[in-house]
């Protein structure tokens, strides 16, 4: 995520990027929402979602669900 953020590659989220992030997922169209979310996906930007790309995403998302959960997740 923080990747999809940091629009000019300079290592940090500046506020201007945060709020345009947080901007297309609350308002922004439905073609908007989906390109955000296929540039999460994407962590190299060369337009292509390999297996570990996706099995990486899933695993931290299955790590914080748990987290939110309190319960322990299995790797």
């Amino acid at each position: 995520m923080f990747h999809v953020m940091d629009h000019d590659n300079k290592g940090y989220i500046s506020l201007a990027e945060y709020l345009t992030y947080i901007d297309v997922m609350m308002f922004g169209d439905e073609e908007e929402k989906l390109k955000q979310s296929y540039r999460l996906l994407d962590e190299r930007g060369k337009g292509q979602i390999t297996y570990e790309d996706f099995n990486k995403i899933v695993h931290s998302f299955a790590k914080m669900w748990s987290a939110a959960l309190g319960t322990p997740s299995k790797n």
